[in-house]
């Protein structure tokens, strides 16, 4: 333990030197004191030693604090695991991943969220799943997707999970493929599918016979967002000066706003690219700012010039001018901002 002045540091150095749990230590001396009067004074030589398991959830919040499972890995991580799938293999070379979205409510059975993959002419769905309940176990998992709303979609490949890990999370797979280099976008149906065996809590054994069950999951979108990355350019303005084929602009109203700095966070967010020249950030009481930013899409390069202002009741006007490699990439990122 740690060391301190008194205090819960204090016990921890002296627990730390006998070998002690502090919640075994805590639990024996709580027994003690409701025992009422007693000749015995308290023994320390009684107290458990054995450290006690962490809960499931205990664990997922502790590997999230540390940055284990729970943490958000980086296109180069996910680059790697995927490309150690030999049911992946095929798919070339991996574009972008989004962020993880939790697809499950915090306390249910079960914790699943998903990570979008993009890849020249598909889309990976990677399902992370987790069984939260000790008395079932859960095998054969897979994630139906309904494409009724997705139809520039079709399913190529599910890679199911053998068996659901209690109290960590392991991933299912479903392949989507898409007309070749095209965005294509929807909203699928989900529907977690598996086996349940119930497990019996005092012996640990699974029964044999089990049943299959489904869960309802939320909703997963494929939109702009997932196949925009944002991309820093070292000299902005010759970006700018290479893309005269394809331009597009646009007006917008964004509301009220204390600041344009909070205006320029959340085009930011909404664009999903990287800001330029150091113009994400605005001078002071400023009534008038333009950022700039650079993304690709795909592989090919999208620059924007956002020119905003506010007036005396903090409306902000926004004009928006996007120039890409490729005329559809300018609408797209309109598209992005008319949402």
């Amino acid at each position: 333990g740690s060391s301190g002045g008194g205090g819960v540091g204090g016990v921890q150095v002296l627990l730390g030197e006998l070998d002690i749990p502090l919640a075994n230590f805590e639990a024996s001396l709580r027994a003690y004191c409701e025992a009422g009067a007693t000749e015995q004074p308290f023994d320390v030589a009684t107290v458990d030693r054995t450290v006690p398991e962490p809960t499931p959830l205990e664990q997922l919040k502790a590997a999230e604090a540390s940055g284990g499972a729970g943490a958000p890995k980086t296109d180069s991580q996910h680059r790697e695991a995927l490309a150690a799938m030999p049911e992946l293999a095929h798919l070339g070379e991996l574009v972008k991943s989004s962020a993880q979205v939790q697809l499950t409510e915090e306390d249910t059975e079960y914790a699943v969220s998903v990570v979008k993959h993009v890849f020249p002419e598909h889309v990976v769905f990677q399902f992370d799943c987790s069984n939260t309940v000790a008395e079932q176990q859960l095998s054969e998992v897979s994630v139906l997707m309904d494409t009724a709303d997705a139809e520039d979609f079709e399913e190529e490949a599910i890679v199911p999970l053998k068996s659901m890990p209690y109290g960590s999370s392991a991933p299912t797979y479903v392949v989507m493929a898409r007309a070749e280099g095209a965005l294509a976008f929807g909203k699928f149906y989900c529907t977690l599918r598996f086996n349940v065996k119930e497990v019996d809590p005092n012996t640990g054994e699974v029964e044999e016979d089990g049943f299959d069950d489904e869960y309802q999951l939320e909703d997963v979108e494929v939109t702009a967002t997932d196949y925009i990355a944002p991309q820093g350019v070292s000299n902005f303005k010759r970006s700018w000066d290479e893309l005269t084929e394809n331009e597009a602009t646009d007006d917008y109203g964004l509301g009220q706003r204390d600041t344009l700095q909070s205006a320029v966070v959340s085009v930011l967010e909404s664009l999903n690219m990287a800001a330029c020249e150091g113009s994400d950030a605005v001078p002071p009481n400023a009534r008038s700012h333009t950022l700039l930013c650079a993304g690709s899409v795909m592989g090919l390069a999208v620059c924007a010039s956002v020119k905003l202002g506010m007036d005396a009741g903090r409306n902000v006007a926004m004009k928006l001018t996007v120039r890409a490699e490729d005329e559809a990439l300018c609408a797209l990122v309109h598209e992005l901002v008319g949402q």
